[in-house]
Order: C-alpha cells, then sequence, then structure tokens
C-alpha cells in the first residue's frame, strides 16, 4: 500500500482523535526531550524545546478538548 493510498483512507474521525490527542503528544515529546537532556547531550536548547513543548501541549490539551467533546 502507497504513502498516497494511506493519507487518502484517512477519515475525518481519525483527525478528530488526533487534534483531540495533540496536547498529550506534544507534552511526551517535551518529556522525551527531558530524558534526552539527562541522559546524554546537556544542552540549554533541549531545556528550551522541552518547555515550549510542555506548555504548548498543555494549552493544546486543554482547548482542543473543550473544543471536541
Amino acid at each position: 500500500i502507497s504513502l498516497a493510498q494511506m493519507l487518502y483512507d484517512i477519515d475525518i474521525n481519525d483527525m478528530d482523535t488526533l487534534l483531540k490527542n495533540l496536547g498529550a503528544i506534544l507534552v511526551l515529546l517535551g518529556v522525551i526531550c527531558l530524558a534526552v537532556y539527562y541522559f546524554g547531550v546537556q544542552e540549554n536548547a533541549l531545556l528550551v524545546v522541552s518547555m515550549v513543548l510542555e506548555v504548548a501541549g498543555l494549552f493544546a490539551h486543554v482547548l482542543l478538548n473543550k473544543r471536541y467533546q
């Protein structure tokens, strides 16, 4: 199955589900950045990216769940 066929088969309900979970996904990406900082690369840029992802994820979770419920 090709990528174009997979994208064509995406239903609008799948997109609603993705938007509903977008906040949690962003928070998890922020946590992954913190883990990379802790276990590996000690760069302040990772802390900034993690903070931005977690704050954006928090707001996205609240606002999108309010809209899609």
